[in-house]
């Protein structure tokens, strides 16, 4: 049997993505020498700190290690809101104040693009965080149900659920509903394995997802539990929509004056943080710098939201979505405001669209990938005059932006956004030129 892990003393320099803390072992508790000047991974700690960790895991040039005691602490340690808090697997930055996670979070992308060594022009063109409102801003969370009907978030690392009662990053109107989602969960143990609240300018829709084939009678019976609990809902089966009530479809301004939206089904994707994706899409059309009538490809484009703010600047848009009912509501919303001569919806993958166009001349293309990132296809955006790429994911945006340089791009600017507050996470726009 091996000998347990030692405790260790941790220098903590920086956050690293996933938003442990990151540094070097300072001393190790049994006396010992072979951990000393390693890298360690401590959650839950602030740059500047040094604390005391118990190892967890060790690896070959790095330990992973879990957070005893603070020995030295921030000044930009603050009490977290959330009761939750380490818990829930939800949040991973409360502890630090908002703008010390701003900091952390720019120089951990800074630090991403140094270890892919990127030239340092683009590192010279990162610019700082557009920042978020730090708390009560998600205007979406799904909640997961275990077999007592016990409704919450996975603990970290887990799949055992956190029961909760309120959400300090989710909006006011979802927290309304969580005061009351013990009860409802309760009602529908063994049948609902996902509860997914999503606002929009009307209210709170409820997405029910259960796992199962469920009978018309227990279709029936779980609308009936719902009522008391939820205005509108879904019900989700499987892949399908088989019942609900009130509305199914949310509206989503996409500028600041409401005068035009986006319409989407709910429980589909849509961008968590309103605000902050309406900055997006400022930030995006403005880098565009769209010529009229200028041909533009919206790559992954939904049901619409960079693509009707693209043609309502002037852009005469080819929007390729692979999921048909997005598609439909992308067509239905480009003709209520008048631009379906202006915006062209393909109902194909993005990979399929690409290798069958004899001619890429768009000159200006918007990729807003999943999370895997664009990967293969990079080899394919060999034209255009400017690429803006959204990423959610650092690890995809850093390895991409890579072979997009070395493809003929150019790094104009990038720019992160803080979609996600109290985490980790980041959104970034990197706008690239044809060299």
């Amino acid at each position: 049997m091996s000998p347990a892990f030692p405790q260790i003393t941790v220098n903590i320099r920086s956050i690293a993505v996933g938003g442990a803390g990151v540094g070097e072992v300072k001393s190790q508790s049994d006396g010992g020498a072979e951990l000393l000047g390693i890298t360690a991974f401590v959650p839950y700690c602030a740059a500047g700190e040094i604390v005391s960790a118990q190892v967890t895991e060790k690896k070959e040039r790095y330990v992973k290690a879990d957070l005893l005691t603070i020995e030295q602490a921030s000044p930009d340690r603050t009490e977290p809101r959330c009761k939750y808090y380490a818990n829930c697997g939800g949040c991973e930055l409360q502890h630090m104040a908002y703008a010390a996670q701003l900091k952390a979070k720019y120089e951990m992308i800074a630090g991403a693009l140094r270890a892919a060594k990127l030239p340092s022009t683009v590192v010279g063109v990162l610019r700082p965080l557009t920042p978020s409102a730090p708390y009560h801003y998600r205007r979406r969370i799904s909640l997961h149900l275990d077999s007592g009907g016990r409704t919450g978030f996975y603990r970290q690392n887990s799949r055992s659920v956190v029961p909760i009662d309120s959400c300090s990053v989710a909006s006011p109107a979802i927290n309304s509903l969580l005061a009351q989602i013990q009860s409802f969960g309760r009602l529908v143990q063994g049948k609902i394995s996902s509860v997914q609240l999503e606002e929009d300018v009307q209210g709170v829709v409820a997405v029910l997802q259960s796992p199962y084939d469920l009978s018309p009678a227990e279709q029936k019976e779980i609308i009936e539990q719902a009522k008391p609990f939820f205005a509108s809902v879904v019900l989700m089966t499987g892949e399908k929509e088989t019942g609900g009530y009130g509305r199914q479809i949310l509206d989503l301004p996409l500028n600041e004056k409401n005068s035009c939206s986006l319409r989407v089904p709910a429980g589909y994707f849509s961008q968590v943080n309103w605000p902050v994706n309406l900055a997006l899409i400022e930030r995006v059309v403005r880098s565009a710098q769209i010529a009229y009538g200028e041909l533009a490809y919206d790559l992954y484009a939904g049901a619409g939201n960079f693509s009707i703010p693209l043609a309502r600047a002037g852009a005469q848009v080819t929007a390729v979505e692979c999921d048909k009912r997005l598609v439909s509501f992308g067509r239905e919303s480009a003709k209520r405001f008048n631009l379906d001569r202006r915006i062209e919806f393909v109902e194909k993958s993005v990979e399929k669209f690409l290798s069958s166009q004899k001619h890429n001349d768009a000159r200006i293309i918007v990729a807003d990938p999943p999370r895997s990132g664009l990967g293969k296809l990079v080899s394919q955006l060999n034209f255009g005059r400017k690429l803006l790429f959204v990423s959610c994911h650092l690890p995809s945006f850093v390895r991409d932006v890579k072979a997009l340089l070395e493809q003929g791009w150019e790094a104009e600017t990038i720019e992160p956004f803080d979609m996600f507050a109290q985490t980790s996470y980041v959104e970034t726009l990197g706008v690239l030129r044809r060299a």
